[in-house]
């Protein structure tokens, strides 16, 4: 967190490294923004020192092999013990514009989407399609790790099985009684057990949210960067791109969408019509899934990519889906309806996702709903 003294000193430090400062986004644990640096536009960052280390060594690995911008220099911060690492300028990227969010964003309510559109996507498509073609690498641990094998205890454990009220709370879904101890316990048990197995990886970003993906295209936010399981990076994929960026992310994290604001403008449209009857501990949920048509196609897309390039994904990603459902944001922190609606979608992927992981994904995707 910064505070107001680290705050004043940060501007210090800044006026004094840049030319000029034409913005700054401050969040909880870090800050951002664009400036000039020896007469050109730059994009800075500044974070901890462990989240520095995590930056420079994903850059290093990914520099040169997948889409970054280049680093111009990194400098620490005395006064407020913070990291400065400014970056060369992504032109692509203006005000609503130039990021996959903001393809998406733009589109999200069109039933036609124009070439122009489909164009930008497919640069990205296409920088996916060369990465999984790419010689693949056999990894137990992994950068993309701290979304999920580090995350059992840190949140999972802490945030849902240290609580009572949570593992005792039984899931009517379909006429099936689905116990969430039983879920959870199976998801912990999974990455406990898996600590040390090695799985099929590629270089890529690591944290695909439609945030970290300019339409050059670019990869942003290199800290988990590196060689990361492919059933992760979909996982996150499937999820950030269909449910999470378009209406979560905007409604709980919504200063990431600094001069991006679209989304948060449009979050009210991917709201479920959710109805939950509740008797004791028995929850029985019925919603819809709403997205756009144009983020399913983008997705059906990805997976003919995955299919083309041989890629196997067993029933086992749905440990993954489950840990971006309830890793992110604590759950038991949003309103009610957001609450019960992270529960049907926890309970909808666990029991539709099946050994026969494209075909049972297809099927999920078709049935979710277009704005």
């Amino acid at each position: 967190m910064f505070n107001k003294k680290m705050l004043v000193n940060i501007h210090k430090d800044l006026d004094r490294k840049f030319d000029s400062i034409t913005y700054i986004n401050i969040q909880n644990f870090s800050v951002n923004g664009i400036a000039t640096y020896n007469g050109k536009r730059c994009f800075f960052k500044i974070v901890n020192e462990e989240y520095f280390i995590k930056e420079i060594n994903g850059y290093l690995i990914s520099y040169k092999k997948i889409p970054t911008m280049e680093i111009i220099f990194i400098k620490k911060l005395f006064r407020c013990k913070k990291y400065l690492v400014a970056y060369t300028f992504d032109k692509t990227i203006k005000e609503s514009s130039g990021l996959l969010n903001d393809v998406f964003a733009k589109n999200d309510l069109s039933k036609q989407v124009s070439e122009k559109y489909y164009k930008q996507i497919n640069r990205v498509l296409n920088m996916y399609n060369n990465i999984y073609s790419t010689k693949k690498e056999q990894r137990s641990y992994c950068p993309s790790d701290i979304f999920f094998a580090d995350r059992i205890n840190t949140r999972l454990k802490k945030w849902y099985m240290n609580s009572r009220k949570m593992m005792k709370l039984v899931i009517n879904y379909n006429n099936e009684y689905l116990k969430l101890s039983d879920i959870f316990n199976e998801v912990f048990s999974y990455f406990e057990k898996n600590i040390y197995t090695k799985r099929e990886c590629v270089l890529v970003q690591g944290d695909p949210n439609t945030l970290n993906i300019s339409i050059k295209p670019c990869f942003f936010d290199l800290a988990t960067a590196g060689y990361n399981p492919i059933i992760g990076e979909l996982a996150i994929t499937i999820i950030s791109t269909l449910i999470y960026d378009n209406y979560f992310c905007p409604k709980y994290h919504s200063k990431s969408y600094f001069l991006h604001e679209k989304a948060i403008e449009q979050l009210n449209y991917f709201k479920p019509n959710l109805i939950c009857k509740i008797n004791k501990n028995i929850i029985k949920i019925n919603s819809n899934i709403v997205t756009s048509r144009i983020r399913k196609k983008y997705i059906f897309d990805y997976l003919d990519i995955l299919k083309k390039n041989n890629i196997l994904i067993g029933e086992e990603i749905k440990y993954y889906i489950i840990m971006r459902l309830l890793c992110v944001f604590n759950i038991k922190k949003m309103d009610k309806l957001d609450f019960y609606y992270s529960l049907f979608l926890v309970t909808y992927f666990y029991e539709n996702i099946n050994g026969n992981f494209y075909e049972s994904i297809n099927k999920i995707i078709e049935e979710m709903e277009c704005v």
